[in-house]
């Protein structure tokens, strides 16, 4: 891949440019957006019962005054949840076991001594006394009958108020293949976006050290012609955190203007990220946004393939899928063109390569 000198992408954003649009089922508050109970039964796949709860506003809500609700018990939350993000509520142990362990949550934003209800639960988001959003489970109804194998996950944060709003995930090994592409899609993440991993997988490898980037924060205006059309100035930038003097820092954009993210290719990093631009702009000093990193080596690796890298990504009209080229490690094997749906979150599913 041809690379180019890059230390930062940034965005040079057109004035007034008009908000992103999104669709009309994906609610303006906070909803319970998975829920996952063991029951008590033990040999369960995830180790704890786990709530997971989504912002899907471009703004960061302050959870004070919010609680869970389950039966006679109340949970007070605290902390904030990031904008078009996640914040996890991690229960009580289940006892169980390597043999039956499939995934393993990740640090959880609040604890509790919760064991949620395998076959039948409703959880109830209040703030103060007012009921913002409720999961329900019921055993008798196939939509949203679960188990101990099973978590209630809504699909794409949809919530109307329904049963169609939600899709069973299984967890358990001899039910479905459970590994990071898997887990990828389907589990709960935390605040700081992070989703856990396989259980049993072997430790990743460290980090690589990288030459880290250091910026301003002044906006810059007048790089324009004065005579023309297009003004524009510079508000934001993702700061990958990663230099390089051969270039491959952050270079290949594609943006998403349903979801109102930009996906970029770090070359140094190997990774794609996904750059939230729908963070507020205003101010008199530059906006950092903030960017998801996807590990895209490890989701199509093992499908006969080795990955090499990342040439190239683009979005579908719809907004609906991402489609990213990618080399193989050996230059004369061929590449795949790995084809990801793009959730509202910014978040990608691995659909086919």
């Amino acid at each position: 891949m041809k690379r180019r000198t890059s230390i930062l992408l940034v965005f040079a954003l057109i004035l007034a440019m008009v908000p992103t649009a999104f669709a009309a089922d994906v609610p303006d508050h906070l909803i319970i957006d998975q829920v996952y109970g063991g029951g008590g039964k033990g040999d369960t796949p995830i180790s704890n019962s786990f709530i997971e709860l989504y912002n899907p506003t471009n703004a960061s809500v302050d959870l004070s005054g919010y609680s869970l609700v389950y039966g006679d018990k109340a949970l007070k939350l605290s902390g904030k949840i990031p904008a078009s993000g996640s914040y996890l509520v991690v229960g009580a142990a289940e006892t169980t076991t390597d043999e039956f362990l499939t995934y393993d949550l990740p640090d959880a934003d609040q604890i509790c001594d919760w064991i949620i209800d395998n076959k039948n639960f409703t959880i109830k988001l209040m703030n103060g006394e007012t009921e913002i959003d409720s999961v329900t489970a019921d055993e008798n109804t196939k939509a949203i009958k679960v188990s101990k194998q099973k978590s209630l996950k809504r699909v794409n944060h949809t919530d109307t108020d329904t049963n169609g709003d939600f899709q069973i995930v299984v967890w358990e090994k001899t039910s479905a293949t459970v590994d990071e592409a898997y887990v990828a899609a389907n589990a709960p993440r935390n605040s700081k976006g992070d989703y856990g991993s396989v259980h049993g997988a072997s430790s990743a490898s460290p980090e690589p050290a990288f030459t880290p980037v250091v910026t301003g924060d002044t906006r810059v205006t007048g790089y324009y012609d004065a005579s023309g059309s297009l003004k524009l100035e510079l508000v934001g930038r993702h700061n990958s955190g990663a230099m390089n003097a051969d270039g491959g820092s952050l270079e290949i954009v594609a943006y998403n203007p349903v979801n109102g993210f930009a996906y970029a290719v770090s070359g140094v990093k190997g990774k794609l990220i996904a750059v939230n631009l729908n963070e507020k702009l205003a101010g008199d000093k530059v906006v950092n946004l903030t960017g998801t990193e996807f590990d895209l080596k490890t989701m199509v690796n093992g499908r006969e393939f080795t990955y090499g890298d990342m040439t190239s990504v683009a979005i579908s009209p719809d907004g609906t899928k991402l489609a990213a080229a990618i080399q193989a490690e050996g230059y004369t094997d061929n590449g795949l063109a790995a084809l990801f749906s793009c959730k509202t979150d910014g978040s990608l599913e691995l659909l086919t390569d």
